[in-house]
């Protein structure tokens, strides 16, 4: 429609403008925060095994504080502590084997703190200095905790931190050397508080994996400790240490940048303990294990990709034109209906009075009415001034009745009293037509069902018959031949002029493009006017024409007819030409170029020559 693969409009045109600045405001944060990395999309997964990798625990990814409650423990301890890594290997015969090694304790420094902190930007002094660490006892600064598999496994790794009868130590390699506490302060405190007290500090890893950045954050755990009672109660807890690696994907472009980091983290599930009555026989009173958990975290974090973004920006548009695109496309259809419409069809509301007076002597009788239409016609283009002509190039009449003729094209041209878009309109569509039913509403119903009936099926079909069956009557079978074989239209290079027709009032690019083909230096909308004039007269100088067959006569009479019955004013005219005297008949000619009037001498010269009558 419109020389358009698709039907467009200035609503929909402005809505759409409307909908793409919505869409910007709304997304611009979410754009911003695309180039600045701040969305992040994770994928958790968690793997088990029987038997778990390697895990290694040293300075650098963590530190340990092991005391009792008291006062300097490191000084005067009341209980010994030890720490022992145990490997168990199992042979094909399910014998086990044993080794035991002894990790070095040492009071606890800052920096070793520090060293582990200090990688995420935590200043740890404060809190050092208000726990009282440095009474603490931590491995050597070059211990190497390794932790792997299970009991059943073949090879199984894992630590015991043992609570004894504290012993007096000199020994020189021994980077700890105790001196225990009086007995008697020890036997005053357990009856004061009645039970000891096992302290475990541990660094720990929290992963916030939606952050951007920063999602590691490393922090002292302190919750744990385990009471016991020499010989009475005493206690076992398993401490269980997970893997957690993160893969990063760092691109934003569809190809992948990865990057992996491997952490240590101990979740409060993974934690058991066991509360036993004491014995006489017990030397040693709290006993913690820590192993290799059998889970394994993998975290996958990515930002947001260009395609996500556009899929999302995308979807967040079909939403909205979900949500307004049922408004505009009812707006943009019955917009289309309304210019279909008024370019298919006329909509005049024409009253006619009727007129009784006595019709003249020679109107009377039976005569037929194409004979009192061809009177008409003949009579409204007779001029009362023989010499009366229309000059088109400067667009001025010199006769009135041409005049009058002019007006009456213009309103064929231009005065259809077309459909309106209206807000009533708008809202009896959307009643189904119950309500608001005004004179638009009822026209537009009528050309709708009009262009529904012209599109029927059987409709077309019908008339590509009708114009079969026409060819039969107009043409023999020898005649019928040529016609099939008549050349195509054809196409070329240069511009193809078009018979004008009502469809180039509407279509302003041909308008144009006719103004530029003519080089006339007048107003597009009189352009279509003056080529219909010229045709208008042209014709009509041939309906009295003695030589004319009766088939050429009836057509002409019959368009000059049609035309005049466009308007009210020429309808009103005729009614009043009925009852004039008849007028002498005067032709009417147009000064358009001296081609056009060399041609007119032709035909008279034609017309005066018998031979060529006839032949007409």
């Amino acid at each position: 429609m419109n020389q358009e693969a698709q039907y467009t409009t200035e609503f929909g045109g402005i809505s759409s403008l409307v909908i793409i600045v919505v869409v910007i405001l709304f997304f611009f944060s979410n754009i911003l925060d695309f180039f600045a990395k701040t969305q992040v999309f994770t994928d958790d997964e968690t793997l088990i095994s029987n038997d778990p990798q390697m895990l290694e625990l040293n300075s650098d990814n963590y530190m340990l504080a092991v005391s009792i409650e008291q006062t300097n423990y490191s000084l005067n301890p009341f209980f010994n502590i030890s720490i022992e890594q145990r490997q168990y290997d199992r042979d094909t015969n399910g014998v086990l084997k044993k080794t035991i090694k002894y990790i070095q304790l040492q009071e606890c420094r800052f920096d070793q703190f520090d060293k582990v902190f200090s990688k995420h930007g935590i200043n740890f002094t404060e809190q050092f200095n208000t726990l009282g660490l440095k009474y603490w006892l931590c491995p050597k600064d070059d211990f190497k905790i390794l932790l792997k598999g299970t009991y059943s496994s073949d090879q199984f790794q894992f630590i015991k931190l043992v609570v004894k009868e504290c012993q007096n130590s000199n020994i020189q390699n021994q980077t700890w050397n105790p001196i225990c506490a009086n007995e008697e302060v020890k036997q005053k405190y357990l009856t004061k508080e009645g039970q000891f007290k096992l302290q475990l500090y541990q660094t720990n890893t929290i992963i916030n994996q939606n952050k951007p950045d920063n999602y590691l954050t490393q922090f002292l755990d302190s919750d744990m400790y385990f009471t016991f009672v020499p010989k009475k109660l005493s206690r076992q807890a398993n401490i269980y240490f997970r893997e957690s690696k993160i893969i990063n994907d760092n691109s934003l472009l569809p190809y992948q940048d990865q990057t992996e980091t491997a952490v240590i983290v101990r979740k409060n599930e993974d934690f058991r303990d066991l509360t036993e009555l004491g014995r006489d026989t017990d030397d040693q009173y709290a006993i913690i294990y820590l192993r290799r958990s059998q889970f394994t975290q993998i975290i996958s974090r990515k930002f947001q990709k260009l395609g996500e973004l556009l899929s999302y920006l995308g979807g967040v548009v079909q939403i909205m034109r979900l949500l307004f695109g049922i408004f505009i496309v009812f707006c943009n259809r019955q917009l289309m209906l309304i210019e279909l419409s008024n370019k298919l069809y006329d909509f005049k509301e024409i009253k006619l009075k009727r007129v009784e007076q006595p019709s003249p002597p020679q109107m009377t009788g039976s005569m037929p009415q194409d004979t009192v239409r061809s009177k008409y016609i003949e009579d409204q283009l007779n001029s009362p001034e023989p010499d009366a002509i229309l000059d088109i190039k400067n667009d001025t009449f010199l006769s009135p009745s041409t005049t009058n003729i002019k007006s009456a094209i213009d309103k064929i041209l231009y005065e259809s009293n077309p459909i309106r878009f209206s807000f009533k309109l708008f809202l009896n569509k959307l009643t189904c037509g119950f309500m608001f039913k005004d004179r638009n509403a009822i026209l537009l119903e009528k050309a709708i069902n009009r262009m529904n009936q012209d599109l029927d099926l059987h409709s077309i079909l019908y008339r590509i018959q009708e114009i079969s069956k026409i060819k039969k009557l107009l043409f023999n079978e020898q005649q019928m031949i040529l016609f099939n074989f008549t050349p195509k239209p054809q196409i070329s290079v240069q511009s193809n002029s078009r018979v004008p027709s009502r469809l180039l009032i509407h279509d302003s690019k041909i308008k144009s493009r006719l103004k530029r083909q003519n080089n006339l230096d007048i107003k597009e909308q009189d352009q279509i006017s003056y080529m219909l004039m010229n045709a208008y007269a042209l014709v009509k100088d041939d309906i009295p024409a003695e030589f004319q067959s009766d088939c050429s006569l009836k057509i002409n009479q019959k368009l000059i007819e049609l035309m005049i019955q466009e308007t009210q004013n020429a309808d009103n005219s005729f009614k009043h030409q009925l009852q004039s005297p008849k007028k002498p008949f005067i032709s009417f000619k147009f000064q358009i170029n001296d081609q056009q009037n060399e041609q007119e001498q032709i035909n008279e010269n034609k017309n005066d020559n018998p031979i060529i009558n006839e032949q007409q």
